[in-house]
């Protein structure tokens, strides 16, 4: 994790979000605590107060032109849109914790059946990168079933249908680069759950895709003047 370097005034780690509608800034707020903002300053990397918001973020949607891509030894399934909820849920001084609570997958072709991601809520940990950039960490949330995971269930050739559940106790490989919009690029392995899957499920599979905000959105920093 990046060191955070602490200036004079109360420094705090944030999601800058240029937002129409949201949750204005709340008396609830603590110093060095992290919190969404409505405008950018890159030239400071600071988030104005009186600017600060806690909820909405902007719900990152599969890029036009692309599709998300789930590959393995045996099998390529790929779905045209998608989708990532995601809400803040506690602030903290080097990272925003919140949670995932729907990822969805459509159009992923008439041999598939199923392709969704299961054991929602996933726990969400946003960290800074470079300026107005970061990366996610997926894990579990309490009180889910069990940690980050998916079924794919589509027909192929020569096995037939397979029911194929994949899963990541912590699921890396998720970045995003700050922007208007904002990019989600998520590239990460996936492991094969035996006891849940068909036998003919290959060990691993890759998910690949990339996710814009329709507004803009940077991780930044807080900066308390009063």
């Amino acid at each position: 994790m990046r060191h955070l370097k602490m200036f004079s005034h109360a420094v705090v780690m944030v999601l800058v979000l240029m937002a129409v509608v949201g949750t204005s800034e709340s008396s609830a707020i603590k110093l060095n605590e992290s919190v969404n903002c409505m405008v950018q300053e890159l030239a400071s990397n600071h988030c104005p107060v009186g600017k600060a918001w806690l909820n909405p973020i902007p719900r990152p949607r599969l890029k036009a032109g692309t599709v998300v891509k789930f590959a393995s030894t045996l099998f390529t399934v790929e779905c045209a849109s998608s989708e990532i909820a995601l809400k803040v849920e506690k602030n903290l001084e080097n990272s925003i914790h919140g949670s995932i609570s729907e990822v969805t997958f459509a159009m992923c072709g008439e041999k598939c059946k199923a392709v969704k991601a299961t054991n929602l809520p996933w726990l969400a940990s946003i960290t800074p990168t470079t300026a107005g950039n970061g990366s996610l960490l997926a894990s579990k949330a309490t009180g889910s079933a069990g940690p980050p995971a998916g079924l794919i269930e589509c027909t192929f050739p020569i096995v037939g249908t397979l029911h194929c559940v994949y899963t990541s106790e912590d699921l890396t490989g998720v970045t995003i680069t700050g922007g208007k919009p904002a990019i989600v690029k998520v590239e990460t392995e996936l492991k094969k759950v035996a006891g849940e899957s068909s036998a003919f499920c290959p060990a691993t599979a890759t998910w690949k895709a990339e996710y814009e905000t329709p507004e803009g959105l940077w991780v930044a920093l807080f900066l308390d003047l009063e």
